[in-house]
C-alpha cells in the first residue's frame, strides 16, 4: 500500500505521497462547517500515479524539452521523450520514491538522491529536498534543487498542482503577469509578448469553457495570484518567490479541473536560453551549490 502522510490543521487538510515523488494526494480547506476539496482530489487507487495526484513536482527541468533535447555548456542530450508529443516533460522525479527525512501533525520533509537511480532521464547528478508545511490559513511547499557533479549545468523546476474547476459555478481567476509565450502544442514559438483577450486574466474573471494552456511571464512579484471558488467559497491567494517567473495556465475544455504552475524555466527554456534568449528563467548550477523556491496558497480571511 502506498504510503500516505496526512497533515492537518484548523483550516487546511493535506495528503503527500512520499513514494510518488512526493506528490500531493488531496488540498482542503475547512468551508462552512465542513472540508472542501480546493486542488483535484486523487482517486487511492490513482496514488501510485504522479499525473492523476492534485499536485505534483517538476524537476530537474519544468514543463517540455522538444524533441527530448537537452542544451547545456555547447551540447545537446537526447533524453527520453513521451509518446502523445515527442517532448521529454516534468523532469524526472514524480514518480521515484523520495526517504522521508521528518514530519509532524502540520509539516514532513523528503529527500531524494539521483544516483540511487542510475536510469533517470538526466545526464547530471543532483539532489533534492521536498517539503510541506500548514501555517494557519496557508500551505507552503518548497523544494529544493543541489548540483553534487563535476560540473555546472543549466536546470529549472517548478510546481504543477491541479484545481477544482466546477462548470456550473466557474471558478475565477487573476494572474498578474503583463505577458505571454506564445505556444503550440505547450512548446514556443517565439519570445514573450502581449497577452490576447482568450487569455488576459490581469483582472478577476470567471474561467470559461476555452481551452488554455498559457504560459505567463514578467510577473508583479508584490501580487498574489488569485483563484475563487464558486459564488460563497474560498478565495485563495498563490504567492510564489521570484524564482518562479513563469505561471502556466492549464484548462482543457469539458475537466472538472484547472491548474496553475509555478515554474522557474519556461517551457523549452534550455533551448531558448542557449540562443541567447532573455527571460528564459534557466539558471546553471555550479557543484556543491543549489536552488530553492516556495509557494504558498493561502486562505484569504473574509473581508479582507
Amino acid at each position: 500500500m502506498t504510503q500516505l502522510i496526512h497533515l492537518e490543521n484548523a483550516r487546511w487538510q493535506v495528503g503527500i505521497l512520499p513514494e510518488t515523488g512526493g506528490s500531493v494526494a488531496y488540498g482542503r480547506v475547512f468551508q462552512d462547517g465542513g472540508w472542501m476539496d480546493i486542488m483535484r482530489p486523487t482517486q487511492s487507487k490513482d496514488y501510485e500515479r504522479a499525473g492523476a495526484c492534485s499536485s505534483f513536482l517538476m524537476m530537474p527541468w519544468a514543463n517540455r524539452m522538444k524533441d527530448g533535447l537537452y542544451h547545456a555548456d555547447g551540447r545537446v542530450f537526447s533524453l527520453k521523450t513521451v509518446a502523445d508529443d515527442g517532448t521529454a516533460r516534468h523532469g524526472d522525479v514524480r514518480q521515484r520514491p523520495w526517504t522521508v527525512v521528518s514530519r509532524d501533525e502540520v509539516s514532513c520533509s523528503l529527500h531524494f538522491s539521483s544516483r540511487q537511480f542510475p536510469e533517470l532521464n538526466f545526464p547530471f547528478a543532483f539532489e533534492a529536498e521536498l517539503s510541506f508545511s500548514l501555517d494557519g490559513a496557508s500551505f507552503r511547499s518548497t523544494a529544493s534543487l543541489k548540483n553534487v557533479d563535476d560540473v555546472a549545468y543549466p536546470a529549472g523546476f517548478g510546481f504543477h498542482p491541479y484545481f477544482v474547476r466546477d462548470p456550473q459555478t466557474p471558478p475565477r481567476v487573476e494572474i498578474p503577469c503583463v505577458a505571454r509565450f506564445p505556444l503550440e502544442r505547450g512548446l514556443p514559438l517565439g519570445p514573450p509578448s502581449d497577452i490576447p483577450h482568450p487569455s488576459d486574466f490581469r483582472e478577476l474573471r470567471p474561467l470559461d469553457e476555452t481551452a488554455l494552456d498559457d504560459l505567463f511571464t514578467q510577473r508583479d512579484l508584490q501580487k498574489p495570484a488569485l483563484m475563487v471558488f464558486g459564488d460563497h467559497g474560498p478565495t485563495i491567494e498563490m504567492f510564489a518567490d521570484p524564482i518562479f517567473a513563469h505561471l502556466l495556465l492549464y484548462a482543457p475544455v469539458g475537466e472538472p479541473f484547472f491548474a496553475l504552475e509555478p515554474q522557474s524555466n519556461a517551457n523549452d527554456g534550455f533551448r531558448l536560453f542557449a540562443e541567447g534568449m532573455e527571460g528564459t528563467g534557466v539558471f546553471v548550477l555550479p557543484p556543491q551549490t543549489s536552488k530553492n523556491g516556495s509557494f504558498s496558497l493561502v486562505v484569504r480571511e473574509e473581508g479582507k
